[in-house]
């Protein structure tokens, strides 16, 4: 995780910070530092390159290298950042710095899936519904078959022996190749698995 300058912070040597209190100054820097890092474009290209429901859980661990980077250990680190609004409840600067911090978390998110459906419609990429392993049934001729996403976009269905024009988004593992998503056995169109 990088500032918006593009560099890193500067590490600290030895021992990592894990026990007192995290001083005023310290904690201005890594708030601050925190807010730059993940205002950064290549934070967001990093988060958009991941499936919607990741992007928060990768926020969370960007923002713990950063910590450590810093010289603190992050689950300690966390648990000095949450005391923030009480220990320094009359602190205007550190209030303000830890509020930057807290949004540019969410706007980190935010900025990261606004990136990722741009590329999608530039490039004319779906999100996809289900995510790798995603447990999922599938309309299989005349029947329904559980079985677990193994590829996203698998190659053209065509290659496989599917008509021209089918739409193959999923490869499930478990059960025949079959088209996901849809609302009704009716509207399932099944492709037969390649021997």
């Amino acid at each position: 995780l990088q500032t918006s300058k593009g560099a890193e912070p500067e590490s600290i040597k030895g021992a990592l910070q894990s026990s007192g209190a995290l001083k005023r100054a310290a904690l201005l820097r890594l708030t601050d530092g925190l807010t730059a890092a993940l205002g950064n474009e290549a934070t967001r290209r990093d988060m958009a390159m991941r499936p919607a429901g990741e992007m928060a859980a990768r926020c969370v661990q960007l923002q713990r290298q950063f910590i450590e980077q810093c010289g603190v250990e992050a689950g300690w680190g966390c648990a000095q950042l949450s005391q923030v609004p009480t220990r320094f409840a009359t602190d205007v600067e550190v209030l303000s710095s830890f509020h930057a911090f807290t949004q540019s978390c969410r706007r980190a998110v935010e900025a990261a899936l606004i990136l990722r459906a741009a590329t999608a419609a530039s490039t004319g990429s779906l999100t996809r519904r289900f995510g790798l392993g995603a447990r999922v049934m599938c309309f299989v001729g005349d029947h329904w078959e559980g079985g677990e996403v193994a590829i996203i976009d698998p190659p053209a269905p065509t290659a496989m022996g599917a008509p021209q024009g089918t739409v193959l988004p999923y490869q499930v593992s478990s059960a025949p190749l079959a088209v996901l998503g849809r609302s009704s056995p009716r509207e399932e169109k099944t492709l037969h698995r390649p021997n």
